[in-house]
Formats: structure tokens, C-alpha cells, sequence
């Protein structure tokens, strides 16, 4: 049976800057692939998340196209041979100033907001 998944390390720093960004917004935060993710209050759904030291943000579909598309982004693939089609990882030096971290962060919990809530299980 696989063991667990060797998860990078996660950059302490910018949890505290995303706890920071969100911390007036309808978000919580939660544990997910071994980091901490932020999903919407009123749909449960991941909005985003660090993955070492970048930003995992979800954009949808043609939002990480249009993203890996300009070479300011990669698809996230935590699994490896598996990526997650609508969530981008935003490399840190992306994320130098607090504005660019935040216009992320916007991006990802509009596209994010308009899902239909998360179905229970």
C-alpha cells in the first residue's frame, strides 16, 4: 500500500499573508493536500491555497488557461499525472507585494463565489 505523498514544505510567511489578505473576507481556512487551504463561506468551495512557498489559486478552466498561456503560472498537479484543471500555482516571485498577492486572491473567490455550493457527502 503507497505511503502518503511526499507534500512540500509550506511557506509559513505567506500563510500569514493570505491570513492577513482574507482576513475581512467570507472565507475560512482548512486543512487540504498537507497545507492550508481557504475556501468560501458560502459554498464550501477551495479558492485557494500554498503549496511550499506558492500560491495554489482556482481560476477555472480558461482562467488557467489564459494564465499558463502568458508563462505567469503552471497547472497544479499535487498528485503528479493528476492536475486539477480550474487551480493554477502562482510561483512566489509572483507574489513579492502584498497588491499582487491580494489581486490573486481576489481573482480566485470571485470565480470561486459563483460555483454552486459543495455537495455533502
Amino acid at each position: 500500500m503507497p505511503g502518503a505523498p511526499d507534500w512540500p514544505t509550506k511557506d509559513p510567511a505567506l500563510i500569514e499573508r493570505i491570513e492577513e489578505a482574507t482576513a475581512s473576507l467570507p472565507v475560512v481556512k482548512r486543512k487540504m493536500f498537507g497545507t492550508e487551504s481557504w475556501f468560501v463561506e458560502s459554498n464550501a468551495q477551495m479558492f485557494a491555497g500554498v503549496w511550499g512557498d506558492a500560491l495554489m489559486i482556482r481560476l477555472g478552466e480558461e482562467g488557467v488557461g489564459r494564465e499558463i498561456e502568458s508563462g505567469g503560472a503552471e497547472l497544479f498537479d499535487p498528485m503528479g499525472g493528476r492536475p486539477m484543471r480550474e487551480y493554477v500555482l502562482i510561483p512566489s516571485d509572483r507574489l513579492a507585494n502584498d497588491s499582487d498577492l491580494e489581486a490573486w486572491l481576489q481573482k480566485g473567490l470571485e470565480f470561486t463565489a459563483a460555483l454552486p455550493p459543495k455537495k455533502k457527502k
